[in-house]
């Protein structure tokens, strides 16, 4: 169970780390793809960062989603390893992917984006924008990633029973 915590925190780490480094290098309509449309249309006409500052950003990018892959097939290893059956990968991905999605909703979509001004720093043409007021906006989204959730895991437990 500790493992489990353990790489759900360091998928949160991870999410942190793209995120703090990619919103001021990376072109606007990459970080506002899954803001509210409000900002999306504030900053269209926002111009791009200087190219080393792009790498930057993709390269943190790529490197974070490279990152929590090698969270999740670590996962599957080492409970392969311990001698997990179905229920127990099954629960470890449940809770990595829904400790992630809640600190989304709280942390990411609640908080940062409406409660603080992190984002006007980068984009001060959004300041005042009631497009940060708009908590909830993602909701769709949010609702369908949480009911496939269970699937996903019990594809993933049982390609790792099936592996193991």
């Amino acid at each position: 169970m500790i493992i489990t915590v353990i790489l759900t925190l360091l998928m949160i780490a991870d999410i942190l780390i793209v995120i703090l480094v990619g919103v001021g290098n990376l072109p606007a309509k990459v970080v506002m793809k899954t803001m509210p449309q409000e900002l999306k249309e504030e900053t269209k006409d926002h111009p791009n960062p200087p190219l080393w500052r792009m790498i930057i950003g993709f390269t943190a990018y790529i490197l974070g989603v490279l990152f929590a892959i090698g969270i999740s097939v670590y996962a599957g290893y080492e409970g392969i390893c311990r001698g997990y059956g179905f229920w127990e990968i099954f629960l470890r991905y449940m809770i990595i992917l829904f400790g992630f999605k809640l600190f989304d909703v709280v942390v990411l979509d609640w908080w940062l984006i409406t409660k603080t001004q992190f984002f006007q720093h980068f984009f001060p043409e959004t300041r005042g924008s009631k497009g940060y007021k708009r908590f909830g906006f993602n909701k769709k989204e949010q609702v369908m990633q949480i009911v496939a959730f269970p699937c996903v895991c019990a594809v993933i437990a049982a390609v790792c029973v099936w592996i193991g």
